[in-house]
């Protein structure tokens, strides 16, 4: 009887560390990709060289990987310090901008993923003289109220002047790039940036303005990377304005720059999943003709 119970005993002690080993070697599926599902709902950041597969906007890389957050149309990287997005990148063309979907039913609110002490409100906007300037703008979005109302996200703003640039050049310059998209896919950055200025002492300083209790940055000046796919490749813009009222008029060429100029702007990386031949070629370029064959719309 003794000699019973202790092989039966021993059996149990041997599938139990049986057991034991299965779950170290072979983890539940849904423990494998949880790490995965954090990543697509931001909670994560992404490992830079590996997760552009995860999601398609995402094809050309990350340029930064701080704070993602994944929307049904946009990816956003959100710079904690400022209240502001690093970067905003979406995914353009003339499927995807179909819709019906009116911004008028949609309300600016506060990014709930976005941890209390980093967030910016709507009273930090409130009597500021800026306008909350949508990064992915909300006339990209119109495939569905949801998707619309993921670009009213204080997370996806940032303070711009009103009537001259976020109500004017800039407008304008987001209806191009829908134009364009309509002829081919788009990949398109947005984002802030903060440059210096000649003092009277002959310094150079950067000096940015914050507004509100949440002391939300005021940039100096704004990108757009534009990233255009045809049957020959890739064609890239690069586009830097600074955010103050602009006439009308004023060509876009003047607001041209090379990606490798606005990374060292900006501190960002764009484009790194592109072989290093490929990416050097294309950040050097300034004033692809294909950019300038669109007039600018004229409201």
């Amino acid at each position: 009887m003794k000699t019973t119970t202790a092989v039966l005993l021993a059996l149990i002690i041997i599938i139990v560390l049986l057991a034991l080993n299965l779950t170290v070697f072979w983890p539940d599926e849904r423990q494998a990709a949880a790490p995965d599902e954090a990543i697509q709902a931001g909670l994560a950041p992404p490992d830079v060289r590996g997760p552009e597969t995860l999601n398609p906007i995402m094809k050309y890389g990350y340029p930064g990987t701080a704070m993602i957050r994944y929307r049904d149309g946009y990816v956003l990287s959100y710079d904690a310090r400022n209240r502001v997005p690093f970067w905003v990148c979406e995914l353009l063309d003339a499927d995807l901008l179909k819709g019906s979907a009116s911004r008028v039913k949609s309300s600016f609110r506060v990014d709930t993923s976005i941890p209390v002490e980093f967030r910016s409100s709507n009273d930090d906007y409130e009597r500021s003289g800026f306008d909350r300037g949508h990064m992915a703008p909300a006339g990209d979005h119109k495939k569905s109220r949801d998707e619309m109302d993921e670009t009213f996200f204080l997370s996806n703003m940032a303070p711009q002047a009103g009537a001259g640039f976020n109500r004017g050049y800039w407008a304008d310059v987001e209806g191009r790039i829908r134009d364009w998209a309509g002829e081919r896919r788009l990949y398109v950055y947005t984002g802030p940036l903060y440059l210096p200025e000649e003092a009277i002492d002959g310094g150079r300083y950067v000096r940015y303005r914050v507004i509100g209790d949440g002391r939300v940055a005021v940039p100096t000046h704004f990108f757009k990377v534009i990233l255009a796919e045809s049957g020959s490749g890739v064609e890239v813009l690069a586009l830097v304005l600074p955010n103050e009222n602009i006439r009308k008029n004023t060509p876009l060429s003047r607001f041209m720059v090379s990606v490798d100029d606005l990374e060292r702007m900006s501190g960002l990386d764009f484009m790194d999943v592109l072989d290093d031949g490929t990416e050097a070629m294309l950040e050097r370029e300034v004033l692809p003709d294909y950019w300038l064959t669109t007039p600018l719309k004229q409201n």
